[in-house]
């Protein structure tokens, strides 16, 4: 039997939380949104015009006013594409779109952040944790020849994989 990757797994994960693919056994009673980090639109569109941060949150259901707000106190130039942002931000972006909607619960990764990206989005973060729950999301890496993960700090940690009745 072949076990699903993690990414598979994350993609399951979500969907059921956000109540995309919902379960008849388990009834969500908050409002979850999933986190994705801020992409340029794909495709020849994606290509010819070249998305902005402003534009893309402005997308999101931010006003003009919010998005400009957004992007200074995380200090991102408003005329540098999408496409030529790091990961940071772009996750600091998918952060702030998904507060917007003033959910219950976010489910987020912090994967391919370095340990200042990983502080900005904790920080983050942690500024909405009274109001709004999170999981966040980990995958395994090897580190010396062990296997090491890197969870939200000062969280409860659950582990799933693919033989988890959660995975399938």
């Amino acid at each position: 039997m072949l076990l699903p990757s993690w990414f598979e797994l994350e993609r399951e994960l979500r969907d059921f939380l956000t109540g995309t693919q919902p379960r008849s056994e388990i009834k969500l009673a908050a409002k979850c949104v999933s986190v994705r980090q801020a992409l340029p639109r794909g495709g020849i569109r994606g290509r010819l015009f070249n998305t902005m941060p402003i534009t893309w949150l402005t997308e999101r259901g931010l006003a003009r006013s919010q998005a400009s707000a957004v992007l200074n106190r995380h200090a991102i130039e408003g005329r540098t594409p999408l496409s030529h942002l790091a990961t940071t931000p772009r996750i600091l972006l998918g952060l702030e779109a998904a507060y917007h909607q003033r959910p219950d619960v976010i489910v987020f990764a912090m994967s391919g952040l370095d340990p200042l990206g990983r502080r900005a989005v904790v920080d983050l973060v942690r500024t909405h944790l009274d109001h709004t729950g999170i999981v966040s999301l980990t995958y395994p890496c090897t580190t010396s020849g062990m296997i090491t993960y890197s969870p939200f700090p000062e969280s409860l940690t659950h582990e799933v994989h693919g033989r988890s009745p959660m995975a399938v």
